[in-house]
């Protein structure tokens, strides 16, 4: 089985098409994972359009992320640190809702909506994957989280 995930929601990786299909760039940065690659596109994925704008969205996405990153358990295991560090991401510029959500436990499943970031892949991997369909996305920015 195929597992792809293709939601284009958070725009982390996000790139610059400078050719596509009709041979003329985009105005737009496109998702990278869920553009399809047509014969002669070209596509930049280091610019320092692209690189800046992947900051942009990982500040936002920090911005209302615990600030317990350095003291987290996952410290030094963390895809989001990860990508902070390689970013350059050092100070989060913008203020965020710093929102609360409580923590769900069950038999098959801990998720801590605070650390949440709506990448999806738990949406993509319960429902296309195990077929339990449990997990939905709803709303974006602050007023995002799962039902």
């Amino acid at each position: 089985m195929k597992f792809e995930n293709k939601p284009g929601g958070c725009r982390v990786c996000v790139v610059e098409v400078t050719k596509d299909f009709n041979g003329k760039p985009r105005r737009n940065l496109a998702p990278a994972c869920a553009t399809d690659c047509v014969e002669g596109m070209e596509v930049l994925t280091h610019s320092a359009r692209v690189i800046n704008a992947r900051r942009t969205v990982v500040e936002l996405i920090l911005s209302d992320h615990p600030t317990d990153c350095l003291t987290c358990a996952k410290s030094g295991n963390c895809e989001l640190q990860s990508l902070a560090q390689y970013l350059g991401i050092r100070d989060i510029p913008f203020k965020g809702e710093q929102s609360h959500y409580r923590q769900d436990m069950s038999p098959s499943i801990v998720r801590d909506m605070d650390k949440c970031v709506m990448c999806r892949r738990c949406e993509n991997m319960c429902n296309n994957v195990q077929t339990v369909g449990a997990l939905s996305a709803v709303n974006r920015g602050f007023r995002a989280g799962y039902g």
